[in-house]
């Protein structure tokens, strides 16, 4: 996801099973390497998922400061 961003490919994340549901809408129950990437392209014409924004380098250097606070408290 980082190395999409830093090459400015355009992404969206999208949870596995919204994808999985439209699969199974489509009648494909098989799962190969294949059959998932013509299924995500399919799925990305279909659905046109908003594309996904990184936030910026402060902001996720501090949101990892945060997650290890966290860890420490616990």
């Amino acid at each position: 996801m980082v190395e999409l961003a830093a090459a400015e490919l355009p992404f969206a994340l999208v949870h596995p099973g919204r994808v999985r549901d439209f699969a199974r809408s489509m009648g494909l129950l098989a799962k190969t390497d294949k059959l998932d990437a013509r299924l995500l392209a399919q799925f990305g014409e279909a659905i046109r998922p908003p594309l996904t924004q990184l936030p910026s380098p402060e902001v996720q250097e501090l949101n990892g400061l945060m997650v290890r606070r966290r860890q420490v408290l616990d």
